[in-house]
């Protein structure tokens, strides 16, 4: 006859391991399907995305799938900056794996206007386009393309200049991209000219 007993620390849950996530970026707006990889995944277990060290900006994803010990899905949820931020699955009882800095938010660049508008297709003269999530290094293209691009930003505003080269006569949209991948596009936001063209004076647009 035997009487209840308990063996101490006689059970032990696996550690939760992140080791991948495919894809590895996506869109500031969320939405972007992801496959987690690792080990110790279990069903109560659940995705965030931000910094393990500060819950303020860490989000619980828009939605998650426990498919097996070593693979989850899960849909991103929008996010207020771009960069890189922590992957954290974690169970009902507090356990965590992160994998760390390993999503990638891209910033999409926000076109709001540009000036000139108009110019001649000679090119050889600067553009500046004005918006919002201009990161270094962006490029700027305008029909054939645009070179020395800069980018400036200030407390409240941020432009891309870029010198327009030769392009032939038509209706271009605007275009800056992010080293990232993040594209913003300002459609039919440049017209060019052919002929003899000069500037208004005061105006920023080129006349024929």
């Amino acid at each position: 006859d035997c009487g209840p007993g308990t063996l101490q620390l006689g059970f032990t849950y696996d550690a939760i391991i992140v080791q991948s996530i495919s894809p590895s970026t996506g869109l500031k707006t969320g939405g972007t399907f992801v496959t987690i990889v690792g080990r110790g995944f279990r069903p109560d277990c659940t995705v965030r995305i931000g910094d393990e060290n500060d819950e303020s900006v860490t989000v619980d994803c828009l939605w998650w799938q426990y498919v097996s010990y070593s693979t989850m899905y899960a849909i991103t949820p929008p996010y207020p900056k771009g960069g890189d931020f922590d992957v954290i699955v974690r169970d009902s009882y507090g356990v965590e794996g992160i994998l760390d800095k390993g999503f990638h938010y891209r910033s999409e660049p926000v076109l709001t206007s540009v000036t000139p508008t108009t110019g001649p297709m000679k090119g050889g003269f600067m553009v500046t386009v004005w918006g919002d999530d201009f990161l270094p290094g962006a490029t700027m293209y305008i029909g054939s393309g645009c070179k020395w691009v800069s980018l400036v930003c200030g407390a409240f505003f941020c432009v891309v200049k870029g010198m327009l080269e030769p392009t032939p006569p038509g209706v271009y949209d605007v275009i800056v991209s992010n080293l990232d991948g993040g594209t913003g596009t300002l459609v039919d936001g440049f017209t060019v000219y052919t002929g003899y063209c000069y500037e208004s004076v005061g105006s920023g647009n080129w006349d024929v």
